[in-house]
Protein backbone atom coordinates (compact mmCIF):
# COMPACT_ATOMS: atom_id res chain seq x y z
CA UNK A 1 0.00 0.00 0.00
CA UNK A 2 1.07 3.56 -0.68
CA UNK A 3 0.25 6.82 1.08
CA UNK A 4 -0.57 10.04 -0.74
CA UNK A 5 -0.39 13.21 1.31
CA UNK A 6 -1.83 16.44 -0.04
CA UNK A 7 -1.07 19.99 0.86
CA UNK A 8 -4.24 22.05 0.56
CA UNK A 9 -3.66 25.66 -0.52
CA UNK A 10 -2.03 25.98 -3.92
CA UNK A 11 -2.12 22.21 -4.41
CA UNK A 12 -5.73 21.04 -4.22
CA UNK A 13 -7.33 24.47 -3.84
CA UNK A 14 -6.88 27.58 -5.94
CA UNK A 15 -6.43 29.66 -2.82
CA UNK A 16 -2.86 30.89 -2.53
CA UNK A 17 -3.75 34.22 -4.09
CA UNK A 18 -5.79 35.21 -1.04
CA UNK A 19 -2.94 34.22 1.30
CA UNK A 20 -0.65 36.25 -0.92
CA UNK A 21 -2.81 39.37 -0.54
CA UNK A 22 -3.93 38.90 3.05
CA UNK A 23 -1.07 40.47 5.07
CA UNK A 24 -0.70 43.35 2.60
CA UNK A 25 -4.41 44.19 2.52
CA UNK A 26 -4.72 43.75 6.28
CA UNK A 27 -1.90 46.18 7.01
CA UNK A 28 -3.31 48.71 4.55
CA UNK A 29 -6.60 48.54 6.46
CA UNK A 30 -4.65 49.47 9.61
CA UNK A 31 -3.13 52.55 7.99
CA UNK A 32 0.28 50.97 7.42
CA UNK A 33 2.33 50.99 4.23
CA UNK A 34 3.71 47.45 3.90
CA UNK A 35 6.09 46.36 1.15
CA UNK A 36 4.27 44.62 -1.69
CA UNK A 37 6.40 41.50 -1.21
CA UNK A 38 5.61 41.11 2.49
CA UNK A 39 4.05 37.70 1.84
CA UNK A 40 7.44 36.43 0.63
CA UNK A 41 8.80 36.95 4.13
CA UNK A 42 5.81 35.29 5.79
CA UNK A 43 4.99 32.40 3.46
CA UNK A 44 6.62 29.60 5.45
CA UNK A 45 4.84 30.62 8.68
CA UNK A 46 1.41 29.70 9.94
CA UNK A 47 -1.17 32.46 10.28
CA UNK A 48 -0.59 32.56 14.04
CA UNK A 49 3.17 32.96 13.65
CA UNK A 50 2.69 35.54 10.91
CA UNK A 51 0.36 37.53 13.16
CA UNK A 52 3.08 37.86 15.80
CA UNK A 53 5.62 38.95 13.20
CA UNK A 54 3.21 41.53 11.75
CA UNK A 55 2.45 42.95 15.19
CA UNK A 56 6.11 43.33 16.12
CA UNK A 57 7.31 44.66 12.78
CA UNK A 58 4.53 47.18 12.21
CA UNK A 59 3.90 48.12 15.87
CA UNK A 60 0.16 47.45 15.70
CA UNK A 61 -1.94 48.25 18.75
CA UNK A 62 -3.88 44.99 18.36
CA UNK A 63 -2.51 41.91 20.11
CA UNK A 64 -1.14 39.05 18.02
CA UNK A 65 -4.25 37.04 18.92
CA UNK A 66 -6.53 39.85 17.74
CA UNK A 67 -4.61 40.16 14.47
CA UNK A 68 -4.84 36.42 13.98
CA UNK A 69 -8.61 36.46 14.61
CA UNK A 70 -9.25 39.38 12.25
CA UNK A 71 -7.34 37.72 9.44
CA UNK A 72 -9.00 34.37 10.20
CA UNK A 73 -12.40 35.97 9.74
CA UNK A 74 -11.42 37.16 6.26
CA UNK A 75 -10.26 33.65 5.40
CA UNK A 76 -13.33 32.04 6.95
CA UNK A 77 -15.67 33.79 4.54
CA UNK A 78 -13.43 32.89 1.59
CA UNK A 79 -13.23 29.18 2.45
CA UNK A 80 -16.92 28.88 3.20
CA UNK A 81 -18.10 30.61 0.02
CA UNK A 82 -15.52 31.24 -2.69
CA UNK A 83 -12.56 28.88 -2.87
CA UNK A 84 -12.56 26.30 -5.68
CA UNK A 85 -10.67 23.11 -6.51
CA UNK A 86 -7.74 23.18 -8.88
CA UNK A 87 -8.17 21.40 -12.22
CA UNK A 88 -7.70 17.65 -11.91
CA UNK A 89 -7.91 17.54 -8.10
CA UNK A 90 -11.15 15.57 -7.79
CA UNK A 91 -10.21 13.11 -10.54
CA UNK A 92 -6.85 12.39 -8.88
CA UNK A 93 -8.35 11.84 -5.44
CA UNK A 94 -10.97 9.51 -6.92
CA UNK A 95 -8.34 7.51 -8.81
CA UNK A 96 -6.18 7.06 -5.72
CA UNK A 97 -9.13 6.12 -3.52
CA UNK A 98 -10.32 3.58 -6.08
CA UNK A 99 -6.86 2.01 -5.88
CA UNK A 100 -7.15 1.47 -2.11
CA UNK A 101 -4.47 3.99 -1.21
CA UNK A 102 -4.14 5.86 2.08
CA UNK A 103 -4.90 9.54 1.60
CA UNK A 104 -4.32 12.37 4.03
CA UNK A 105 -4.38 16.15 4.08
CA UNK A 106 -1.29 17.94 5.44
CA UNK A 107 -1.59 21.69 5.78
CA UNK A 108 -0.73 24.78 7.77
CA UNK A 109 -4.34 25.98 7.46
CA UNK A 110 -6.41 25.56 10.60
CA UNK A 111 -8.94 22.74 10.50
CA UNK A 112 -11.81 25.04 11.47
CA UNK A 113 -11.11 27.09 8.33
CA UNK A 114 -10.59 24.28 5.84
CA UNK A 115 -13.41 21.91 6.85
CA UNK A 116 -16.27 24.00 5.39
CA UNK A 117 -14.38 24.25 2.10
CA UNK A 118 -13.50 20.59 1.62
CA UNK A 119 -17.00 19.52 2.65
CA UNK A 120 -18.62 22.01 0.25
CA UNK A 121 -16.31 20.89 -2.56
CA UNK A 122 -16.97 17.19 -1.95
CA UNK A 123 -13.45 16.00 -1.06
CA UNK A 124 -13.71 15.57 2.72
CA UNK A 125 -14.58 11.87 2.51
CA UNK A 126 -11.47 11.02 0.51
CA UNK A 127 -9.07 11.57 3.41
CA UNK A 128 -8.20 9.03 6.08
CA UNK A 129 -7.04 11.85 8.33
CA UNK A 130 -6.16 15.55 8.38
CA UNK A 131 -2.87 16.73 9.86
CA UNK A 132 -2.43 20.44 10.44
CA UNK A 133 0.48 22.33 11.93
CA UNK A 134 -1.84 23.43 14.71
CA UNK A 135 -2.95 19.96 15.72
CA UNK A 136 0.58 18.49 15.88
CA UNK A 137 2.46 21.56 17.13
CA UNK A 138 5.05 21.70 14.34
CA UNK A 139 5.28 23.76 11.15
CA UNK A 140 5.93 22.16 7.78
CA UNK A 141 9.49 23.46 7.72
CA UNK A 142 10.12 21.28 10.81
CA UNK A 143 11.07 17.66 10.11
CA UNK A 144 9.03 16.58 13.15
CA UNK A 145 5.83 17.43 11.25
CA UNK A 146 6.67 14.75 8.69
CA UNK A 147 7.98 12.26 11.26
CA UNK A 148 4.55 12.36 12.90
CA UNK A 149 2.94 11.93 9.48
CA UNK A 150 4.98 8.79 8.73
CA UNK A 151 4.11 7.31 12.13
CA UNK A 152 0.41 7.90 11.48
CA UNK A 153 0.52 6.35 8.03
CA UNK A 154 2.41 3.27 9.26
CA UNK A 155 4.19 3.01 5.91
CA UNK A 156 7.79 3.04 4.73
CA UNK A 157 8.85 6.49 3.53
CA UNK A 158 9.59 5.08 0.06
CA UNK A 159 5.85 4.39 -0.24
CA UNK A 160 4.78 7.92 0.70
CA UNK A 161 4.15 10.76 -1.76
CA UNK A 162 3.69 14.42 -0.84
CA UNK A 163 1.78 16.67 -3.25
CA UNK A 164 2.97 20.19 -2.50
CA UNK A 165 3.46 23.68 -3.90
CA UNK A 166 5.79 25.15 -1.24
CA UNK A 167 9.54 24.69 -1.56
CA UNK A 168 10.26 24.68 2.19
CA UNK A 169 7.83 21.80 2.77
CA UNK A 170 9.28 19.79 -0.11
CA UNK A 171 12.82 20.24 1.19
CA UNK A 172 11.79 19.11 4.67
CA UNK A 173 9.89 16.04 3.43
CA UNK A 174 12.80 14.99 1.23
CA UNK A 175 15.06 14.82 4.29
CA UNK A 176 13.05 11.77 5.36
CA UNK A 177 12.96 10.19 1.91
CA UNK A 178 9.35 11.11 1.10
CA UNK A 179 8.70 11.37 -2.63
CA UNK A 180 7.56 14.83 -3.72
CA UNK A 181 5.12 15.76 -6.46
CA UNK A 182 5.40 19.50 -7.07
CA UNK A 183 2.42 21.48 -8.34
CA UNK A 184 3.00 24.80 -10.08
CA UNK A 185 1.06 27.79 -8.78
CA UNK A 186 1.33 31.50 -9.63
CA UNK A 187 2.74 32.06 -6.13
CA UNK A 188 5.66 29.63 -6.48
CA UNK A 189 6.97 30.76 -9.88
CA UNK A 190 9.97 32.48 -8.28
CA UNK A 191 10.97 29.15 -6.67
CA UNK A 192 10.08 26.90 -9.61
CA UNK A 193 13.65 26.25 -10.81
CA UNK A 194 14.65 25.15 -7.31
CA UNK A 195 11.44 23.15 -6.92
CA UNK A 196 12.09 21.14 -10.09
CA UNK A 197 15.49 20.13 -8.71
CA UNK A 198 14.02 19.01 -5.37
CA UNK A 199 10.87 17.25 -6.56
CA UNK A 200 10.63 13.72 -7.95
CA UNK A 201 7.79 14.82 -10.23
CA UNK A 202 6.87 18.40 -11.19
CA UNK A 203 3.72 19.32 -13.13
CA UNK A 204 2.03 22.53 -14.18
CA UNK A 205 -1.30 21.25 -12.82
CA UNK A 206 -2.84 18.07 -11.45
CA UNK A 207 -4.61 17.27 -14.69
CA UNK A 208 -1.18 16.90 -16.36
CA UNK A 209 -0.13 14.14 -13.96
CA UNK A 210 0.54 10.68 -15.40
CA UNK A 211 -1.02 8.31 -12.86
CA UNK A 212 1.41 5.54 -13.90
CA UNK A 213 4.17 7.44 -12.07
CA UNK A 214 2.42 7.06 -8.72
Amino acid sequence: MKGYCFDLDGTLLDSMWIWDRLPYDYLLSKGKNPPKNIREKLKKYSLKEASSIIKDEFKLKESADEINLEMENILKHFYENNVELKDGALELLQYLKDNKSKLCLVTATEEKLLLPAIKRLGIYEYFDFIQTCGNVGFEKYDVNFFKILIDRLKLETRDVFLFEDALHSMETAKKLGIKVVAIKDPTNISDWDKITKVADIAVDNLSDLNFDYL
